[in-house]
């Protein structure tokens, strides 16, 4: 994988999909669903999802 540092900046509290060979956000959504929905026209793509979180909001490590 590329070295390239995302600005993720713009896609805080967004779901987002990665282009893992390239680093590059290829879709951004509101909710996983509407992510997931944006991705259905682009079949076979690969790509790593996941939520950027806001800054002020807690993340929760382990089962509890």
């Amino acid at each position: 994988m590329s070295s390239t540092v995302l600005d993720l900046e713009k896609y805080r509290g967004k779901w987002v999909a990665v282009d893992p060979s390239g680093g590059v956000v290829v879709e951004a959504a509101e909710t996983h669903e509407a992510l997931l929905q944006a991705l259905e026209h682009q079949p076979g793509r690969k790509v790593v999802i996941h939520r950027v979180p806001v800054l002020d909001e807690p993340i929760f490590v382990g089962l509890g």
